[in-house]
């Protein structure tokens, strides 16, 4: 009897703690698109070879906490950087993991950027997923972030290390700007050789999610291609000098490459005033938008359309400030063959606000809003695309239902408040 109760008592325990790790896909990461979040790093993968791979690492000095410690005259931020991978969001299985420890010397008042790089394995003909842990261990405070990888063939983007040929630093993103030389190495193959492909800048807006209009479709044939000789036993030089996508293949009939994009002078900065006027579209009416596009001073003529909605200065610059701070936030995470302001889920981030729960798969993101008194629970589901020029193509799957919230929270903007639906 003994032996019995004591075999259930072990069994419920190896239940409840045997279980193993949470998939990632039941998680709520709404965390990564807050507008006040603590930490903001950005990340740049790279495959060494087909067994091996690197993550770049770009933080930023500021955001740590710095102090002295016992017999040290100088303050300093200890940080542990943890990278897990795994197949998928669905999948707990840990493939490979590593980790590094920085201690970096400054105050809390600097501004630096911290680049660091950890290897792993990853084997060729894969689809996987970073998890990547930073800890500021003076701070006690450890947030989790996520990277897609593709390594199905050797042309894909990720085997092309992009960097400024003044510096040598790495591209922490798939932007570039007119005239800024930069290197592209690729180590896979001896070529002497790189394709490119350049079509211009495509403009448009997403439309309303209850608009059941088809989706759009992708860049479809070159405005111009050529090619470049490599110049240096390390990587091709190279220079963009118009505005729109850049398409590079080590071969010519290869569809996998690298795709690097120069939208806008400053990117994901909002620059100026035109820059401005653009994701007014979203809360405008069409005539409006159409006035302040043609308007000949165009300062003058957005200034008076925020003032005409706050109905106060201060009020105004409250809503200037949020409404292109949320603009801004969209270019630097949504960003894929189009700014991401344009994309769907910039619409929805810049109109409703931030969503109170996102659940990722491989292939959808899920937002949620509502569920407190004023509001019911919504879902919006993302689609991701196949796109051989981004890994970020998301759309959104548009219903009649939504009509109502879009409603409001166009109403709430055009009345003088922020709205956000979280």
């Amino acid at each position: 009897m003994h032996f019995k109760l004591l075999f259930i008592v072990l069994s419920l325990f190896c239940i409840a703690n045997c279980t193993g790790p949470k998939n990632i896909s039941n998680i709520n990461l709404s965390y990564l698109y807050e507008e006040g979040s603590l930490i903001h790093p950005e990340f740049q993968a790279y495959h060494i070879s087909s067994i091996k791979s690197r993550l770049f690492i770009k933080l930023k000095s500021n955001e740590f906490l710095h102090t002295k410690e016992l017999n040290e005259k100088n303050f300093s931020a200890k940080i542990k950087i943890k990278i897990e991978v795994l197949n998928s969001y669905e999948s707990s299985e840990i493939i490979d993991s590593s980790s590094i420890f920085i201690k970096h010397f400054g105050s809390n008042e600097d501004i630096e950027s911290i680049i660091e790089s950890i290897d792993f394995s990853a084997a060729m003909n894969g689809r996987y997923l970073l998890r990547i842990s930073i800890s500021d261990t003076k701070r006690r405070l450890n947030a989790n972030f996520y990277k897609s990888l593709n390594k199905y063939n050797k042309y894909e983007s990720n085997n092309f290390h992009v960097s400024k040929t003044a510096k040598g630093a790495t591209i922490f993103n798939d932007f570039i700007n007119s005239n800024e030389p930069i290197g592209i190495k690729y180590e896979y193959e001896n070529t002497d050789t790189l394709y490119i492909k350049e079509y211009k800048r495509k403009l448009g807006f997403a439309s309303p999610p209850f608009s059941l209009s088809p989706i759009k479709k992708n860049y479809q044939n070159p405005d111009t291609s050529y090619f470049i000789l490599k110049k240096s036993l390390e990587s091709f030089q190279y220079t963009a000098t118009n505005f729109g996508l850049y398409h590079f293949t080590t071969k010519r009939d290869t569809i996998d490459g690298l795709t690097l994009f120069n939208f806008t002078k400053n990117f994901p900065e909002i620059s100026n005033i035109s820059e401005m006027i653009e994701p007014l579209r979203y809360i405008t009416t069409k005539e409006e938008f159409q006035e302040l596009k043609g308007s000949l001073d165009k300062k003058l003529a957005m200034d008076n359309f925020w003032i005409s909605l706050g109905k106060d200065p201060s009020i105004s610059k409250t809503l200037i400030k949020r409404y292109y701070r949320r603009v801004e936030k969209s270019n630097k995470v949504f960003s894929a063959e189009i700014e991401g302001w344009r994309t769907d889920r910039g619409l929805l981030y810049i109109v409703l606000g931030p969503p109170k729960a996102i659940y990722r798969t491989n292939d959808t993101e899920t937002w949620i809003y509502g569920d407190d008194q004023n509001i019911e629970p919504l879902n919006f589901t993302f689609v991701k695309h196949k796109n051989k020029f981004t890994n970020s193509d998301y759309k959104l799957i548009r219903k009649p239902i939504y009509k109502n919230i879009w409603m409001t929270a166009t109403s709430s903007w055009r009345q003088g408040r922020v709205f956000n639906a979280k």
